[in-house]
């Protein structure tokens, strides 16, 4: 028909490529942000007042720069989506201290499962053997980075039990944000969520109860690398990836994380991989690498498609 544009599948399939890279360099970010973390935890640094800190700071920027309130209607997911936001960072944290950055990363990719089960029996999502393989390779990763010698030499029950908090956490703000984002955007979605999620956690640890045995430069650049480059940067790569793909696929995508743990703790924590945690990674990258060859993007059930918004 004249005068009518049709979408070359091509363009569908370099626009899901690149929402899963942009999911695999937000938890990159995350990873290197977690070793930046545990460094403050050893000085001193309580997880409650890092949680605070590096949400209060990503909500006052990013509404600061977008000045728009959401309408009446999406508050209740927007709450929703706030509270899931601070829990998986705060219990994220937690683990950390608990255990180590590690171990953290790889108890927390549990939400592959939670999310995949979630869009079989809630969203009635097909399956696919495609989708089967990505997370059960990316499952088989962290198990064996998870059990290799280096990660289980500080393995806890705790670091455990924070972890698979975390897990549930992520599922839950992932799949509560996706509408939020297809009608607002990843800014305000990101910003308001942050903002929200900072309120109880502010009343627990002021932003002055903080004490740090190291120097002041070295806790100011620390403290800045987790909120600016780990939340900032990691959070609205992540979310954005969201308007393309499905939360399965974009918490897939982010098993990138483990990665960029492992290797951030074996260099600047002295913690050692073996031949298993390398093999483990291996099989992690394979996954992201069949998610980029894997169908165009695929709409969530119920959610509109993203359009842009004015600031």
């Amino acid at each position: 028909m004249a005068g009518r544009v049709t979408e070359h599948p091509s363009t569908g399939r370099k626009a899901h490529r690149l929402a899963v890279a942009s999911a695999a360099a937000g938890a990159t970010l995350w990873g290197l942000s977690g070793v930046a973390a545990q460094d403050l935890f050893r000085g001193g640094v309580s997880p409650v007042w890092l949680t605070a800190m590096r949400l209060v700071v990503t909500g006052v920027c990013l509404v600061g720069f977008v000045r728009r309130l959401p309408p009446r209607h999406s508050w209740p997911r927007l709450l929703a989506t706030a509270v899931g936001l601070a829990a998986a960072q705060f219990f994220f944290f937690a683990a950390v201290a608990a255990s180590d950055v590690a171990t953290a990363s790889f108890v927390q990719f549990l939400a592959v499962p939670i999310l995949a089960l979630y869009e079989k029996v809630v969203d009635r999502s097909a399956l696919t053997w495609t989708r089967m393989a990505t997370v059960a390779l990316a499952v088989t990763g962290v198990a064996l980075l998870a059990f290799g010698h280096g990660a289980s030499a500080n393995f806890s029950l705790p670091g455990i039990a924070l972890g698979i908090l975390c897990a549930v956490s992520i599922a839950s703000y992932t799949v509560s944000s996706v509408p939020l984002i297809h009608e607002h955007g990843v800014l305000v979605t990101n910003g308001w969520g942050s903002l929200l999620g900072s309120v109880p956690l502010l009343t627990l640890s002021a932003p002055w109860q903080v004490s740090f045995d190291g120097g002041g430069w070295e806790f100011t650049w620390l403290l800045a690398f987790v909120i600016v480059v780990g939340t900032l940067g990691g959070t609205s790569l992540y979310f954005g990836s969201l308007r393309s793909i499905t939360p399965t696929e974009a918490q897939t995508a982010t098993t990138a994380e483990a990665i960029a743990a492992a290797i951030g703790a074996a260099l600047f924590l002295n913690l050692v991989l073996d031949a298993r945690q390398y093999a483990g990674g291996a099989l992690i990258m394979v996954s992201v690498l069949l998610l980029c060859l894997a169908d165009p993007p695929r709409v969530p059930s119920g959610v509109a498609p993203a359009e842009d918004h004015p600031r």
